[in-house]
């Protein structure tokens, strides 16, 4: 039988302490997903790169102390196993702590990482890398505990005599920043502790059926129309679920950054399409629906 997919766990003694940075080397598929969660840092003290050559140039030429890879294959061939083997086989680099990056871990490959010398696996989440590079803690968005709440509910009536465990489990992987502190990431935390596939499926979309209701009860989280007709918007752009995410994500970029700017907002959702070509277009089609000037 196939084992459902685990999710990300992380070493919890890995990140940096609070207030103290570390200076981290994150390769990736996707850096516009990182470069603007790491503004202030970027080529000083985070450097983010998308092929193997810039990763072992930076290596050569910076103090690393942390360094994500993505699990999976890079443009060019690099793949983080690649990366760690690499870092494994120069001494110079013993001190570096290696982590791979992913959406979702089964347990063989959690176990084969480990295996191979790389200090835990970590979701692939600017702000659960913050957590560990900036000595960030967790700061889920406001509203969140009750959400969560009602996923519990949900939950229990699927998840048998353990659900009182499971969910203690999933709040304190919240805690410690081992899981993303969204809604979403919650949920697929808790996915993964329902025994079969059927069950999975029906906790899904019983909270999505739960979601699409209190959406269709609400203006936008943040209370303003204009955001409910960008994201529509961007929807067009980056699928539903994708959307969704990318959406929360700019929601608490923008708490954190302490600005309401509907610029700030849009440009931060477009920096999230992984195109450069759509993101553009969607910049474009917000300026000619009149939503940004």
């Amino acid at each position: 039988m196939t084992r459902p997919a685990a999710s990300l766990r992380v070493v919890s003694d890995s990140s940096a302490s609070a207030g103290q940075s570390k200076i981290a080397l994150i390769a990736t598929t996707d850096p516009d997903l990182f470069r603007p969660r790491f503004a202030e840092q970027l080529d000083q003290s985070v450097f983010v790169v998308d092929n193997g050559p810039d990763a072992l140039s930076v290596l050569e030429n910076n103090p690393i102390q942390l360094f994500f890879a993505d699990f999976r294959q890079l443009n060019d061939r690099w793949t983080g196993q690649r990366f760690l083997k690499h870092v494994q086989s120069k001494p110079e680099y013993a001190g570096i702590d290696f982590y791979l990056m992913a959406e979702v871990w089964h347990a063989h490959q959690e176990q084969w990482n480990a295996k191979c010398g790389a200090r835990g696996s970590i979701k692939r989440s600017p702000d659960v890398l913050a957590q560990h590079i900036l000595g960030e803690s967790s700061k889920p968005r406001p509203g969140l505990a009750k959400e969560l709440d009602a996923v519990d509910a949900i939950f229990g009536k699927l998840a048998g005599p353990m659900r009182g465990i499971h969910i203690e489990d999933a709040r304190e992987a919240l805690e410690l920043g081992q899981v993303e502190p969204t809604t979403d990431g919650y949920i697929a935390e808790l996915a993964t502790k329902l025994a079969t596939e059927d069950r999975r499926k029906q906790f899904l979309a019983a909270v999505r059926t739960v979601a699409a209701k209190k959406k269709s009860d609400e203006v936008t989280e943040a209370g303003d129309p204009w955001m409910d007709e960008v994201n529509s918007i961007f929807k067009g752009f980056a699928g539903g679920l994708g959307a969704r995410l990318m959406v929360e994500r700019s929601l608490m970029q923008m708490e954190r950054s302490g600005t309401h700017d509907r610029g700030f907002y849009a440009n931060d959702l477009a920096s999230r399409l992984v195109n450069p070509g759509r993101r553009a277009d969607f910049l474009a089609a917000l300026r000619k629906a009149g939503l940004l000037d």
